[in-house]
């Protein structure tokens, strides 16, 4: 029995071996698979073996980080002493490849972006025609006799009894008989019953027959619908008061909300990419006709208003309406562009990585840059760069982060006078929570109770994104929609309806959006806008009914631009990663409480 054990516990020992053997020989073809085959030069000693993302990591082999698996990247005493004090950071060419290090030049060219808005269609006001009552008139027979009824031109709106144009009939047969042997001589009767509406017809007619009518019809001087209608049958009208109101649907106006920083690049005569609802996946076109010149003060917002063209008059007013309107970053002038992934952007500061030219190793210094405006997927730049230079696109933050390991200016640690970045809509820092809305304390309970369901979908889909779990996250998602589908556009007063209702609809497009992914990596894509989504209707329409709402980072998110999520608990599942790198984040803090 003794030497059977023996042998057991040997080949136990050696299958182990074998495993542990096949595990570090596979970990070093990945790498290499990875990296070039360039090994760590000779005369270069590596001081120890650290996580561009947890720099607290610190090993004296190769190997992964035991927080978030990241392959660990060597630390060594090949800089230039001369580099102590700057922003600079030199690598060799396998330390580079391991941080998966992209450039790309910077750009002079005409910069052109877009804004996004919402609205809602509505009547274009010009082709809006009251029709009148021009003489006291009863009201015998009403034919257009409910709202939205679709009329032709010409066509009799109505039957009017009318004194005043009997007794201008009866003056045109006095004055026909007179003017029998003057047929060139003007009538005035004739002049008077057009005056009261009386149509060139009718009067021919009554010529013709010799008959005063008891009735004159009123007639639709355009083609369209109903809108208002004041005069009923049985009724009295008065000189000049409304009988109907007719709209012309074969254009329309869509209003839309624009804030100040929006203004200066926003011109009549721009070309508006829409899109609704009803119609998905069916562009349709309008252009920029009016920008108001005053700002309404309570939303600091202007009015712009966009023309529609609808032809076919599928289009109808109050439908809700996205719009993309392309701008000019900085007027007709060609711009220093760069890839709106190249700066670090933090508070006011805003840092970019360049690799210098004419090095033997790869070489990267952090410049402190002046942005503009964004325009599409580009950032304008100020000052800061020259054309041509080679800015980090990705990998940035694992540059900066090897920076504070050793101890050098970096985004964090800036060591020079902050240039600061203008406001732009969007650069948004999404680990800042959003502000709650002005109408936020006005919001009943019972709404913030109709929520829960649709923010537990979410916490359901995240916990299966971070469990790499794509049955779970569709799963999650399709509670979510159907919750969503179950609030609709809820009925509340003001501002909160209007809010609530530009909410449901981007958080509809979204859940269709992320439904319509593939795989994991297609549901993540859109994890950070159905987020900040939710974390604003958290804050203004959540009432205090909502559960505590942890809000975690991660830096490493969207090609190093880091991204947010929500979860129900305080330990980090990374929803972006998963398994992955399933504790790399950081708590930001909380969004409300029970």
């Amino acid at each position: 029995m003794n030497k059977l054990a023996f042998i057991g516990v040997l080949l136990v020992a050696v299958a182990a071996a074998f495993a542990v053997g096949r595990w570090t020989t596979g970990t070093g073809e990945a790498e290499r698979a990875e990296a070039p085959d360039e090994p760590v030069a000779a005369e270069e000693e590596v001081l120890y073996w650290t996580c561009s993302m947890h720099p607290q990591v610190r090993q004296p082999e190769p190997g992964s980080c035991p927080i978030c698996a990241m392959d660990l990247i060597p630390v060594t005493d090949e800089d230039d002493p001369e580099d102590a004090d700057l922003p600079r950071l030199q690598v060799s060419e396998r330390a580079a490849a391991l941080m998966r290090v992209e450039t790309s030049p910077v750009e002079r060219r005409s910069a052109v972006g877009e804004r996004r808005f919402l609205g809602n269609l509505e009547a274009d006001e010009r082709l809006l025609r009251d029709v009148v009552v021009r003489t006291e008139s009863y009201v015998e027979t009403l034919h257009a006799d409910y709202q939205w009824r679709m009329v032709r031109e010409g066509e009799p709106l109505a039957e009017l009894y009318s004194p005043e144009v009997r007794s201008a009939a009866r003056e045109l047969l006095i004055e026909r008989d007179r003017l029998a042997a003057r047929p060139e001589a003007a009538s005035a009767a004739s002049a008077k019953l057009r005056r009261l509406g009386v149509s060139a017809d009718q009067i021919e007619r009554i010529l013709e027959t010799g008959e005063v009518p008891y009735t004159y019809e009123i007639r639709s001087p355009i083609e369209g619908h109903v809108m208002a209608l004041e005069g009923r049958e049985g009724t009295w009208l008065p000189e000049g008061r409304r009988l109907v109101q007719v709209m012309d649907r074969s254009q329309l106006w869509l209003q839309l909300e624009a804030y100040e920083r929006d203004l200066d690049r926003l011109e009549t005569g721009l070309p508006v990419e829409l899109s609704f609802e009803a119609f998905p996946g069916e562009p349709f076109e309008g252009e920029v006709s009016f920008i108001s010149p005053h700002i309404v003060p309570e939303k600091r917002t202007a009015q712009v208003r966009v023309v529609v063209p609808n032809p076919e008059h599928r289009l109808k007013p109050g439908m809700f309406a996205r719009a993309i309107v392309p701008v000019s970053g900085n007027g007709d002038e060609p711009s220093l562009l760069i890839p709106k992934s190249a700066p670090l952007i933090t508070g006011k500061r805003a840092v970019v990585y360049v690799q210098l030219p004419d090095r033997d190793r790869p070489t990267f210094e952090g410049r402190q840059v002046t942005l503009g405006p964004r325009a599409g997927d580009y950032y304008i730049v100020r000052d800061g760069l020259e054309e041509g230079e080679l800015v980090v696109t990705r990998g940035n933050f694992k540059i900066d982060s090897e920076l504070q390991i050793r101890g050098r200016p970096s985004m964090m640690a800036p060591g020079r006078e902050d240039p600061e970045v203008p406001d732009d809509p969007d650069a948004v820092d999404y680990r800042e929570p959003p502000e709650p809305a002005g109408f936020a304390g006005d919001v009943p309970a019972s709404f913030g109770q109709e929520l829960r369901p649709l923010f537990q979908g979410y916490l359901d889909m995240v916990a299966g994104l971070a469990d790499d779990d794509y049955a779970a996250a569709r799963e999650g998602l399709l509670v979510l929609h159907e919750a969503l589908q179950e609030i609709g556009q809820h009925r509340m007063d003001g501002d909160a309806h209007v809010a609530w209702m530009e909410h449901y609809q981007v958080l509809h497009e979204l859940s269709h959006h992320i439904e319509n992914a593939e795989d994991l990596d297609g549901m993540r894509e859109h994890l950070q806008e159905i987020t900040r989504e939710l974390e604003e209707v958290a804050v203004s329409f959540g009432a205090g009914q909502l559960p505590t709402l942890y809000r975690m980072y991660c830096p490493m998110a969207h090609d190093d631009e880091g991204g947010t999520w929500l979860q129900d608990h305080d330990t980090v599942d990374n929803a972006y990663f998963g398994e992955q790198m399933l504790r790399c984040g950081e708590a930001l803090g909380t969004l409300g409480d029970e």
